[in-house]
């Protein structure tokens, strides 16, 4: 298609041209089936059969290809990987990171992975380092499993960097995982929480200062392994609103 010409209407002139390059490339071809006009152009160039093959469409394929998250039950599930994308949240303590996870899975109807540092570890300041490579493994496995699913996009809720800047921070030590959990943890846009939000101390947390300091740590962690990642600041509203805009522009997502 980037080579021959292609209109939405059949024509004669632009079906000799396909029956050329057809007959060059796939001599062998004694059947063309099609649902299109153009199916009986081609069959009378190539001088072979057309089985006509009524479709009754609910889309177009062009409308599909134009905006397939929106379309995503007509893609076919070996084609999903190719436009299945992950998007991962980070960010310091009292960011709003759990809260955006979620309301972007909802918005986009798509699947999500919650941190899982307070199911393994319910205070920051109790724990300790063998937690972090238990929440490392845990978090990793929950995206594995999520991701069969192949929902048109996947928001995941922290990742291994910001477990191994925690082990910075609380235990100055490496932390260090197995090449699965990396791999895992791999996505196609991060998009890091400012620390400009209000500080919530629900009893579980850091101080607003040892939270701001890790701030610090987090992005050093990301800038160290060569990440890129989006800064979203402002109000809860703002974040989300920043975050949608972010991802439509940087995914290429036509998905309204």
């Amino acid at each position: 298609e980037s080579i021959l010409p292609n209109t939405s209407e059949s024509s004669k002139e632009v079906s000799e041209i396909w029956s050329e390059a057809i007959k060059q490339n796939l001599p062998k071809i004694d059947v063309i089936i099609s649902s299109e006009k153009y199916g009986d152009f081609v069959a009378e160039y190539l001088n072979i059969e057309h089985i006509f093959y009524p479709v009754s469409r609910v889309t177009s394929a062009s409308a599909i290809r134009e905006n397939p998250y929106k379309h995503w039950q007509f893609i076919p599930k070996v084609v999903k990987p190719y436009f299945y994308r992950k998007v991962c949240i980070l960010g310091t303590e009292s960011t709003g990171k759990s809260t955006l996870t979620k309301n972007l899975a909802k918005f986009f109807n798509a699947d999500y992975v919650s941190e899982v540092g307070r199911e393994i570890v319910e205070n920051t300041n109790t724990c300790q380092q063998e937690d972090l490579l238990k929440i490392a493994k845990t978090h990793a496995s929950k995206i594995l499993l999520e991701e069969k699913g192949l929902n048109k996009m996947l928001i995941i809720d922290t990742d291994i960097n910001i477990t191994k800047s925690y082990s910075k921070f609380l235990f100055n030590q490496e932390l260090e995982v197995e090449n699965w959990i990396d791999d895992a943890n791999k996505c196609d846009l991060y998009l890091y929480l400012d620390n400009d939000a209000p500080f919530i101390q629900d009893g579980t947390r850091l101080s607003e200062s040892d939270r701001n300091k890790l701030d610090s740590f987090h992005k050093k962690q990301l800038n160290k392994t060569g990440i890129d990642y989006t800064i979203i600041n402002g109000n809860w509203n703002q974040r989300f609103e920043k975050s949608l805009k972010v991802i439509f522009e940087k995914l290429s997502i036509n998905y309204m």
